[in-house]
C-alpha cells in the first residue's frame, strides 16, 4: 500500500512593514463630501427649480453683499501675499502662504497669517514691526487667490470645481463653467452655502435690467446649482 507524502503547511508570512489603513487627506475628504451632496441632492429632485426656496429678498441680498465682499476675504494656504513697508522698502516681499499658514518674517519671526483678512493682517504686522521699526506702516495685499474652491453644477456647459483665484460673483463662476445651457432656468439659480447650510435662490434675469444685487459674491465651498427649466 502506497502512502502519500504529507505536506507541511507553513504559516503565511508578510514581508516588509505592516500596511497602514488607507485614509483620504482631510481636504480631499471635504471635496468628496461636497460631491456626495451634489450627487445625492440633484438626481433625487431635491434641487429642482420647483422645490427651491422663494427668491431671496433684497434685504437678504444686500446683507450677503456686505458680509462677503472682497474686503472680507479670509487668507488661506495657497494664496500669495504682497507685504509692503511704507518707510523700509528693503523689507517688501511677495510670498506664498504655506500649508501651515505661517510665515517667517525678518525681525519678528514666525507669524500666523491665515484665517484673517488682509486689513486685519496689515494691522497685526504693523503692531508687530512697530516694536522693531520706528513708525512702522505695513500693508498686505492678496495678489493671488489659490486656497478657495466653488462648485458649479446643473445646466452649465462645464460643471465641476473652480478655483477662486480672485474675488468672484455668481455670474463669474457660471461663466468660467462655460455659461448656461439652453435648458437653464436663470430665474431660479441656487447658491448653497455650507455652514448652515443655507440655500439662496437668485433671479439672474434681474441682471438684464441692471439690478446687480442678485449677483452676490461667492465664498469658499459654495455650491452654485443652475436648474433645468420647464419649456
Amino acid at each position: 500500500m502506497t502512502t502519500r507524502p504529507t505536506i507541511a503547511h507553513r504559516p503565511h508570512r508578510t514581508t516588509g512593514a505592516a500596511r497602514r489603513p488607507w485614509r483620504l487627506h482631510p481636504r480631499l475628504r471635504r471635496s468628496v463630501g461636497l460631491l456626495a451632496i451634489l450627487f445625492l441632492a440633484i438626481p433625487s429632485g431635491l434641487l429642482s427649480s420647483c422645490s427651491l426656496p422663494p427668491i431671496a429678498s433684497r434685504d437678504t441680498l444686500h446683507n450677503l453683499g456686505q458680509q462677503t465682499g472682497p474686503e472680507r476675504y479670509m487668507i488661506g494656504p495657497g494664496d500669495s501675499l504682497r507685504i509692503e513697508f511704507w518707510n523700509m522698502s528693503s523689507l517688501n516681499r511677495e510670498v506664498p502662504v504655506p500649508p501651515d499658514g505661517r510665515l517667517n518674517l525678518p525681525l519678528v519671526g514666525e507669524v500666523k497669517v491665515v484665517d484673517q483678512t488682509a486689513a486685519d493682517l496689515s494691522s497685526a504686522l504693523t503692531k508687530a514691526f512697530s516694536q522693531r521699526i520706528a513708525n512702522a506702516d505695513v500693508t498686505v495685499t492678496v495678489v493671488r487667490f489659490g486656497s478657495k474652491r466653488v462648485y458649479v453644477w446643473g445646466e452649465v456647459r462645464q460643471p465641476g470645481m473652480i478655483v477662486l483665484d480672485r474675488p468672484m460673483r455668481v455670474t463669474d463662476a457660471i461663466s468660467l463653467s462655460g455659461g448656461m445651457t439652453d435648458r437653464a432656468e436663470a430665474r431660479r439659480v441656487a447658491v448653497i452655502r455650507l455652514g448652515g447650510p443655507m440655500v439662496y435662490t437668485l433671479d439672474l434675469n434681474e441682471l438684464v435690467s441692471g439690478d446687480t444685487e442678485y449677483n452676490i459674491p461667492v465664498l469658499d465651498r459654495d455650491i452654485i446649482y443652475v436648474p433645468r427649466g420647464r419649456f
